[in-house]
């Protein structure tokens, strides 16, 4: 049986409006995984073309910043295991309503995964930076039904 194991998971998206998602990481044990970038978000439709892939950045990192309005972002918080996506209003507005499919990965260092060899030493049996599959699933794109006034 494999350690790490994913259910789908279908998430929604509003065509123009903003999109939050967040997913955790743990093991079998309900522990958090020590992560570290690079984690990917990638959503394609049922041709295989790329609607959105967002590469993540740790939350300390200060090496680019992102416009929100457009730019959707993906931050890793390496010590809870957490990752959360930010999809912008502005990056959605000009999507078409859909049914598509994503995944998310993430890079992990698994420090209780070790062989035990014969004289005593302990061996990882993953190499630091292993990506192991996190969510995966349908991402629905719907269109508004309501509009309010004095709000975009």
């Amino acid at each position: 049986m494999s350690r790490y194991t994913i259910s789908p998971m279908d998430l929604l998206c509003t065509v123009g409006q903003d999109a939050s998602y967040q997913f955790w990481c743990t093991d079998h044990r309900g522990e958090p995984f020590p992560m570290q970038p690079p984690a990917v978000l990638t959503v394609k439709d049922k041709l295989g073309q790329t609607l959105l892939e967002t590469h993540g950045m740790p939350t300390d990192s200060a090496d680019s910043t992102p416009d929100p309005m457009m730019d959707a972002m993906l931050v890793t918080s390496p010590s809870n295991g957490m990752l959360q996506v930010t999809i912008p209003r502005g990056m959605s507005r000009d999507w078409s309503p859909g049914v598509h499919h994503y995944d998310v990965w993430a890079t992990i260092f698994d420090q209780d995964a070790q062989l035990n060899t014969s004289g005593g030493t302990l061996i990882p049996i993953f190499p630091m930076g292993q990506q192991v599959p996190v969510a995966q699933g349908r991402f629905i794109i719907i269109s508004r039904t309501s509009e309010l006034e004095g709000i975009e």
